[in-house]
C-alpha cells in the first residue's frame, strides 16, 4: 500500500509542477499582452501632454 502511493507522488508531483509551469507562463504571456498596450497608450498619452 505504502510503495503505492510512492509511487503516485513520484508520478503527480513532477506533472503538478509541470502544470504550475505552463501555468505562470501562459498568465505571464497574458499579463504581459494586457500590460503592453497600457505601456503603449500611457506613452502617446504623455507625448500628448
Amino acid at each position: 500500500m505504502y510503495a503505492r502511493y510512492l509511487a503516485m507522488s513520484l508520478i503527480v508531483i513532477p506533472v503538478l509542477i509541470l502544470l504550475v509551469l505552463l501555468a505562470s507562463v501562459i498568465i505571464g504571456t497574458f499579463i504581459s499582452e494586457l500590460l503592453y498596450p497600457l505601456a503603449e497608450y500611457t506613452k502617446i498619452a504623455e507625448q500628448i501632454k
